[in-house]
């Protein structure tokens, strides 16, 4: 399914948005709550946007048929869809029932690392910054909420 043109972006974030937020709450028989679809589409868009460095990075080599968002409008419009997506990741804290100062902190900044990352990436970056410095934004994030409990 990842080769149907444009869906390949999607399909990632639906995918990790689901597993990470919806299937585990399915599994234990819990009721979905509207904070648990608002973490769903946040997890879709976080994920949405700390893809969009690798179809950057790969866009020279993936297949034109693929039609990533950077082949589709360019780089430079693919970092603007992604800083709205990430706008929205953090604006939609407000929205839980239970958020608080702490969740507000730590969203910001997830979003302000995954907006670097984000537009501090293009064509020709090393290796290592996808693979290392973006793949790493899950786990500050998980540390910085660890720490915080």
């Amino acid at each position: 399914m990842r080769n149907i043109p444009g869906l390949k972006l999607f399909l990632i974030a639906f995918s990790w948005a689901g597993i990470t937020v919806l299937f585990p709450l399915i599994q234990n028989y819990m009721s979905i709550r509207i904070t648990d679809w608002i973490t769903f589409i946040q997890r879709f868009l976080f994920v949405l946007v700390i893809t969009i460095p690798f179809d950057i990075r790969d866009i020279n080599y993936d297949n034109n048929e693929l039609k990533t968002l950077p082949q589709q409008v360019g780089i430079s419009k693919s970092k603007i869809i992604g800083i709205l997506w990430i706008a929205l990741f953090f604006f939609l804290e407000y929205f839980k029932i239970d958020f608080t100062s702490t969740s507000i902190l730590i969203t910001l900044v997830i979003g302000v690392l995954s907006g670097v990352c984000l537009v501090k990436s293009s064509e020709k970056q090393s290796n290592y910054y996808s693979a290392f410095f973006v793949e790493s934004i899950p786990i500050v994030w998980f540390l910085l909420w660890s720490v915080s409990s």
